[in-house]
């Protein structure tokens, strides 16, 4: 029952009352008087004065009578506004998991909670983000910093022509390129975030862009004794962004090059799939603990063995990839057999290129 519907029978409940009991109380007179006015004989002493008397006497009075009752009334339908008030008053940076009691009236105010206590759990998923982020953040640019730190004190101890000082100056060219790196992708990430990271969308081969993208992919790996499977639909087109389109391959080719054994294989799958199109890269491996796989696509996130194995990682690339498909209208899911495979699929809807 809404408030207005429980307003309305509240007022007319009271008139209703006071309307009844001035009747039940001079039913008699009324009577009298309507078949006297009916006759046209109404005497002198007719009962209307007296009606009015009573008017004045007792439905005034029971009328300030009533006040109180609406006063408590009203303070019992406002109650739950003061307890959203006092509820979202006490919410802070700190205090993001408050949430307002809903009374279960089916109500406005029940529903203005729900949508209040929706915004909440956003907003406390978003500050949780953006703490981790940070975390994160600082985690990875911490030690490069240290590194380059260490290096200086040591390079500042050595002759200036010492050949360990050139070596020293090579590694921490190599921590800068790597800080600028994350420094880039968190410069992307940001933009794209604030929704300031426009594309520009045109017909794009994408069937190109891949052949390209495992051509490059196989002259990394060659080192390794890894082999490319490439099963390509041709002349497979859609309206895109050319340069992410080629930056999310590269992620993943990278990726599936770089977490791969000996000797591994790399499969990657382009064609139609009704009305989207479907890029799978697949590669042997070590693949990806279950429970690490809702996490894979966070900022910064890399599972233990991969922090060991590949330091030089940032743990955004796929971030970058999720945003990219995200982009583009489309999905990205894993699906990975520890120590057997590891697949990611993207899923990109087809699209006139007005509607891109």
């Amino acid at each position: 029952m809404t408030i207005r519907t429980r307003l309305g029978l509240t007022l007319g409940i009271s008139l209703l009352t006071t309307m009844t009991v001035v009747t039940v109380y001079h039913h008699h007179e009324l009577i009298d008087a309507y078949r006297s006015g009916q006759r046209g004989d109404l005497p002198p002493d007719s009962p209307y004065p007296s009606i009015v008397q009573t008017i004045l006497d007792f439905v005034v009075p029971l009328a300030v009578a009533l006040l109180p009752l609406g006063w408590v009334v009203h303070r019992e339908i406002m109650r739950p506004v003061g307890r959203i008030t006092l509820a979202v008053r006490r919410v802070n940076a700190n205090n993001l998991r408050e949430r307002i009691e809903i009374a279960g009236n089916a109500d406005e105010l029940d529903r203005l909670a729900g949508f209040i206590n929706e915004m909440m759990e956003r907003l406390e998923s978003s500050f949780s983000r953006v703490r981790e982020f940070t975390l994160d953040a600082s985690h990875e640019l911490k030690t490069p910093l240290t590194v380059m730190r260490a290096q200086v004190e040591l390079a500042l101890r050595e002759p200036p022509d010492a050949p360990a000082s050139r070596e020293l100056l090579l590694s921490q060219l190599d921590e800068i390129r790597r800080m600028a790196a994350i420094v880039d992708s968190l410069s992307l990430l940001a933009k794209a975030d604030s929704g300031r990271a426009a594309e520009e969308f045109r017909d794009v081969d994408l069937s190109a862009l891949v052949i390209e993208a495992v051509e490059d992919a196989r002259i990394l790996g060659e080192a390794r004794g890894l082999s490319y499977e490439a099963a390509i639909d041709d002349g497979v087109r859609l309206p895109a962004a050319s340069n992410r389109l080629r930056q999310l391959l590269l992620n993943l080719l990278d990726n599936a090059t770089k977490y791969n054994v000996p000797g591994g294989r790399v499969v990657v799958r382009l064609r139609y799939q009704g009305r989207s199109i479907e890029l799978a890269v697949s590669n042997t491996g070590p693949g990806i603990p279950a429970e690490h796989l809702p996490r894979v696509f966070n900022r910064f996130f890399r599972c233990d063995r991969s922090r060991i194995e590949h330091p030089d990682g940032s743990g955004l690339g796929l971030a970058i990839c999720e945003w990219i498909v995200k982009l583009h209208g489309g999905e990205i899911r894993v699906e990975s057999v520890p120590d057997t495979i590891t697949t990611f699929t993207v899923a990109l809807p087809l699209r006139d290129a007005a509607d891109a």
